[in-house]
Parts: C-alpha cells; structure tokens; sequence
C-alpha cells in the first residue's frame, strides 16, 4: 500500500488515509519516504505504521508497548527516595523556622538563700548587661532598668510563632505594667528586612519597646538557638524562668508571676 509522509509531524500514513494519527493534521497529500515498517490491522487487514495508536482506516486502537517493569521500578524507587529526601529537608526547615512545636521550657520557683548568683545564661544566674538601641534611637541597658521585673524576647519579624504570640505579650504589658512595674524588651535579631519588622510593630500596635541587635551581638551573648526565646528576670536580675519556642497568654502569666 503506497505510504505517505505527514508535513506537519513527520509521521507515516497510508495514502488513504485522511488524517495523520500522530497530530490530527487532515491529509493534503504527503511526500513518500525512502523506506518505512509497517503493521496490519487485526480488524480489517490494513496496513499501517509501525507506531501508529490506532488504524488510520477502521479507528481500531492498537495494543501498546510493554513497559519495561525493571526500569520502571527502578525509576519509581529513586523518585520516591528523593521525594523522601525533599521531605526530610523541609521538614528540617520549618524545626527552624518555627521551633514552637519544640518549645522547652525551665522555671526556678526558689533561689537557695545561701547562694551567690554568678552571672550567666542559666536559671539563677545574673542575666548579662546589654545595651542597644530602640526605634527611637534611645539607648537602653538591661542594668539600668535593675529593680523592675523583665521579659527579654528573642524575635525576628519572619519567625511565625513570634509574629503569634506578639498580641499576648503585648496584652501581658499593658496589663502588667503600671501595677507590677512589668518590662518587656523584644530584642530583634537576624533580621535583615528592619523596615517590614518597623511596619509590622506598628500593625500590631506594640507598645513595649523594640531593640534592635543588628549585630547579633546579644543574641551570641545569650546563646540564642531558636526563635522566640523568652527571659524571664526578677527586680534582682536574676534569670527564674526561659522558654524556648512560642507561649499562649497563659503561659505569660505563669512565668511572670516567678518575677514579680
């Protein structure tokens, strides 16, 4: 049977045939090629390309090639071991991003009367000294504010759990403050973006002061693993409660009341 070329694909086709199998273009009439393999249609005897899917004559759907089930084992076990793979990455990087679903938390309910507290990171001791600067470009020291209760917070204006709990620790100032005298400091930390964490304190309506440690020179002093970090310090300086990862309002007012 005379074989015909389609123009627009390069596809074989019976010259009876009235459209090309491969692409649908209608037949106008096609050139010859040099040499082609052909198959019979089991329906009605017809001639057709080898790779043709159906019979350009009767529409008879021809069986399609065997898969080889080796290789494609073989390709599915690598596509799953890398969709495990891509997994456990994200995985691992929203622990860092938002850590609250690892949140630990120590609180010191009693300080031994006989003991001399050291200065340091841990429960009982001295929180350091810092000294950074707020929105207002107002100096601020961490001995200077010595004889209040204090809540140091760890931040960064892309860490959801700390975008979450800003209303309550906002709620926990307000309330807080003129009948205990309660300081809260949000220490920024690792946060290139300063004007969009500017624009979300003042979203928020935030009245407690922002310092920006734009070197991470306290969050190294502090030795701050993951954001929010909460300090929770007594009017003697000393460090009675830290929570690692996000806190309800509850939690605030349990903590705060190691302080006040």
């Amino acid at each position: 049977m005379p074989i015909q070329m389609c123009s627009n694909c390069g596809n074989t086709v019976d010259e009876g045939a009235r459209f090309c199998p491969r692409c649908g273009r209608l037949n106008p009439g096609f050139a010859a090629p040099a040499a082609v393999e052909y198959k019979r249609c089991p329906k009605c005897s017809a001639d057709n390309f080898t790779f043709a899917q159906i019979c350009t004559h009767c529409g008879y759907p021809f069986e399609k090639p065997k898969r080889n089930f080796t290789r494609t084992c073989a390709i599915g076990c690598v596509g799953i071991l890398g969709l495990l793979s891509l997994c456990v990455c994200v995985f691992a990087i929203l622990l860092i991003l938002f850590p609250s679903d690892l949140a630990q938390d120590e609180q010191l309910t009693e300080i031994p009367t006989n003991a001399t507290p050291t200065v340091g990171v841990k429960l009982g001791q001295i929180a350091p000294d810092f000294a950074l600067r707020d929105s207002n470009g107002r100096t601020m020291s961490l001995t200077g504010l010595r004889g209040k209760p204090i809540v140091v917070n760890f931040w960064a204006s892309w860490c959801g759990p700390c975008r979450n709990e800003m209303s309550d620790l906002n709620a926990l100032y307000l309330d807080a403050s003129s009948r205990q005298g309660l300081i809260v400091l949000a220490v920024n930390t690792g946060d290139k973006d300063r004007a969009g964490a500017e624009s979300f304190v003042q979203k928020q309506g935030l009245r407690f002061p922002i310092l920006w440690d734009e070197e991470n020179r306290v969050n190294k002093q502090y030795n701050i693993r993951a954001f929010p970090t909460s300090f929770f310090i007594d009017r003697l300086g000393v460090i009675r409660a830290i929570r690692v990862g996000s806190m309800s309002r509850k939690d605030m007012d349990t903590r705060a009341q190691l302080i006040y």
